[in-house]
């Protein structure tokens, strides 16, 4: 049955008008201890930057003619928060740039131009697909130097897109669609696989999870061929439970609505194997993605039961709330089937994380230092910071059942530690270098709203793309 998909391309329409009516021109600007530094030649523009009295507050704008000046605040700032605040800065110009609608913009260049391109991108996204028509503005952006950086803020405010639709709009049948759309001009395979495909493959924890809701889960497969060789780079897994009430095992009611981003994980790794595809990286690259709904019904999974994973291991579910664990460690087993040298999986996994790390690291968990250093390098190069967690068999204790195999809690203490060993419990690292991504506390809710608002982030898209990047050089 066709489905009315909400047409999420005008986010990157926005800039991308034909006919634009005239040009308006950024200079940045600085405030180094008490002096102000225009990021520009023009001794005109320096001249009205002071006559205008700046304070120097970050995303203070002023127009001249054509050109706006728009203060990025302290250039003498250690480099991430530097760059924080280019991005902070954004949004002002972009609600100073409503002046100027249907015009080109171009940016005089230096050094910080790429961070404002990016972030002007991300600063421009609004959700408002589902209200009355507001003004709608275009604009082209004219900055070809910095094509990529706007070509990964646009996929990852698809990203965000996707969290931000509401869970009766953005069921796993639904997401499969957005998720063909995204993909539909790209050289990649897509497989919808259905109930019937995990029951004969004994995915019985994806099952279990989906059996209290009437959607039926899906598993996304996604086959990206960015070379001739054989064999996979790269497998990738997204928990992608589209909206998680807890269960059996009931959330709090308050702020409940927010469970609709617990399929970030999936919405990221989409977007970044949309990203490996449009800039042609030479790897092979599969995405697995389980999709359900976790609901409360006379069905529905009840706390103590048993089931057969797909790798043959029993489960034991102490608490309905904790699925996430569950659909992806099927789709791990699912994804070793390939015999990647890589294995990465993206999960909005433990509340203990945003605990542990607030909004300002997403973190992480390896065996390999060598990935590892990878990883962080690629959260310090893209500004989306990184932060190693520990894995121990000392975790791993607490997961002991008395019925099966291995439970799927064991206690709140260290609970994002415990979540990564169960994990860790499915995959054969022996055979394949593995990450799980625990990013459960940048996903929303951004520590600069400045930038991101109060909905979905979309990181760390730029950290995936830019380990894709390195592994395709490896």
């Amino acid at each position: 049955m066709p489905m009315n998909l909400l047409d999420f391309g005008r986010l990157q329409r926005m800039f991308e008008t034909e006919v634009p009516a005239g040009k308006v021109k950024i200079f940045l600007f600085s405030k180094d201890q008490k002096e102000y530094v225009l990021h520009s030649s023009s001794d005109e523009l320096k001249s009205f930057l002071l006559s205008s009295s700046p304070m120097g507050t970050i995303g203070e704008c002023f127009v001249h003619d054509k050109n706006i000046l728009c203060c990025i605040g302290d250039a003498s700032k250690e480099a991430h928060v530097r760059r924080t605040n280019v991005g902070k800065s954004m949004k002002s110009l972009f609600q100073t740039l409503k002046k100027f609608n249907n015009h080109e913009i171009v940016f005089e260049d230096c050094e910080f131009v790429e961070d404002a391109v990016y972030y002007l991108v991300l600063a421009s996204y609004s959700y408002n697909f589902l209200k009355k028509p507001e003004n709608e503005y275009k604009f082209l952006l004219n900055v070809p130097a910095y094509e990529k950086s706007i070509k990964i803020a646009h996929a990852q405010n698809i990203a965000r897109f996707l969290g931000d639709t509401p869970g009766n709009l953005m069921t796993p049948s639904m997401f499969v669609e957005y998720a063909k759309k995204i993909l539909e001009n790209e050289k990649v395979e897509i497989h919808e696989l259905g109930k019937e495909f995990m029951e004969q493959k004994g995915m019985n924890l994806i099952l279990s999870v989906s059996q209290g809701s009437v959607q039926d889960p899906k598993l996304l497969r996604i086959v990206y061929k960015g070379k001739s060789a054989e064999g996979i780079d790269v497998s990738v897994v997204g928990k992608g439970v589209c909206f998680d009430s807890g269960g059996i095992s009931l959330k709090p009611s308050a702020e409940m609505f927010a469970m609709k981003y617990d399929m970030m994980g999936a919405a990221t790794l989409l977007c970044s194997i949309k990203l490996a595809a449009v800039l042609k990286l030479e790897l092979n690259l599969v995405g697995i993605f389980p999709l359900v709904e976790n609901l409360p019904s006379g069905s529905a999974t009840k706390p103590g039961d048993v089931f057969k994973s797909m790798s043959g291991k029993t489960v034991e579910v102490d608490n309905t709330d904790a699925e996430g664990r569950l659909i992806l460690a099927d789709g791990l087993t699912y994804a070793q089937q390939d015999s990647p040298k890589y294995l990465l999986n993206a999960a909005t996994l433990t509340g203990a994380m945003c605990i542990a790390l607030g909004s300002v690291y997403s973190g992480f968990f390896t065996h390999n230092q060598k990935l590892s250093d990878m990883i962080c390098e690629s959260g310090n190069k893209t500004n989306d910071l990184m932060w190693r967690m520990p894995l121990s068999s000392y975790y791993r204790e607490a997961l002991v059942s008395q019925v099966a195999d291995i439970n799927n809690m064991g206690g709140r203490d260290g609970s994002s530690c415990k979540a990564a060993e169960f994990l860790n419990e499915f995959v054969d690292t022996d055979k394949v270098i593995w990450a799980h991504f625990d990013i459960a506390g940048s996903m929303h809710k951004s520590l600069t709203p400045e930038i991101f608002g109060k909905g979905a982030t979309g990181r760390p898209v730029p950290v995936f793309l830019d380990l894709f990047e390195k592994i395709s050089k490896i």
